[in-house]
């Protein structure tokens, strides 16, 4: 009130309160177009109205150059300035390892990289294999160490019985022996991973199993993104002055197969949002399944 007896307009007053996120302007000019459902099915009008309130929560800051995953889309786009200039299919997290939702800034990345695999991954998948698999450690390329430390020195995995790791008393005590996998062909990782360190301890990467990408449901990960075109995006950032490499020098140093880390010379803002409607460049809306079950828990007033 007292801003408008100050001569302030309504718009200018409710301005700093309208979400930035153009995913809010774009789904609530769908929303006015498709009022009371109308034009629409019943699920596809409530998973709009799911995710423009969604949109509310995403961060104000970074939507100018940035990156935005959308979970349940399966779905990585990058915007310049506003305009999308990529766009390709990812993997996201399992059911049981979801994807989490949150905003970070990406700040490096890291050619050939090591798989550091942790206690919970090893307990439930790789320990199983190397118990099962004799040929294990040569076939995926795998090195035993006392930590994470990657100079330190490392274990005969043969002397070990790992059978005990999986012990129910082991099951919140970390395991003393830690898998590396090296860079190869056969990591998990792939060729590159790209870091916007975060407290959910994700990130976006390669990977070998190229087939999985031709699924219609694509949750298969441990929560991180795997990228279908992870060598395109490098070399699109690399010739955009976002790396501090050149893309020759990022060709070169790929080719010598070993682990270096680049940093970026701009930071971009990653934004990893749940939208099961999601506007497009073109315009079009998209709808997804509720792979998390997230829009079946969230009700919203009039309902």
């Amino acid at each position: 009130y007292s801003k408008l007896k100050d001569g302030y307009t309504i718009e200018e007053i409710l301005k700093p309160h309208i979400p930035k996120a153009p995913q809010f302007h774009k789904l609530l000019t769908k929303y006015l177009a498709h009022r009371n459902g109308k034009g629409m099915s019943t699920s596809n009008y409530k998973k709009l109205r799911v995710s423009l309130e969604r949109t509310k929560l995403l961060s104000d800051e970074g939507w100018d150059t940035y990156f935005i995953v959308n979970v349940p889309e399966f779905m990585l786009r990058f915007f310049e300035k506003g305009h999308m200039k990529m766009k390709f299919p990812i993997i996201v997290g399992k059911k049981r390892w979801q994807t989490p939702i949150f905003s970070a800034d990406m700040k490096y990345l890291a050619l050939n990289p090591t798989w550091n695999v942790p206690d919970n991954i090893a307990r439930a998948e790789e320990i199983p294999s190397i118990i099962r698999n004799k040929n294990y450690f040569k076939r995926k390329h795998v090195v035993v160490l006392k930590s994470y430390d990657l100079n330190s020195k490392p274990v005969d995995p043969h002397s070990i019985n790992w059978k005990e790791y999986l012990k129910p008393e082991y099951k919140k005590k970390p395991i003393p022996y830690k898998l590396i996998q090296q860079p190869s062909s056969r990591n998990a990782l792939g060729r590159v991973k790209f870091m916007f360190p975060n407290s959910h301890s994700v990130y976006m990467h390669d990977t070998p199993r190229k087939s999985l990408f031709k699924r219609k449901n694509r949750a298969f990960s441990h929560g991180c993104m795997r990228l279908s075109k992870p060598l395109y995006m490098l070399k699109y950032l690399a010739n955009h002055g976002y790396l501090k490499y050149s893309p020759k020098e990022v060709d070169k140093l790929l080719a010598k197969g070993k682990q270096k880390y680049i940093n970026f010379y701009k930071y971009i803002p990653v934004h990893v949002v749940y939208l099961t409607a999601f506007v497009d460049a073109d315009g079009s809306i998209k709808f997804s399944n509720d792979i998390y079950g997230y829009d079946s828990i969230q009700r919203i007033k009039g309902e």
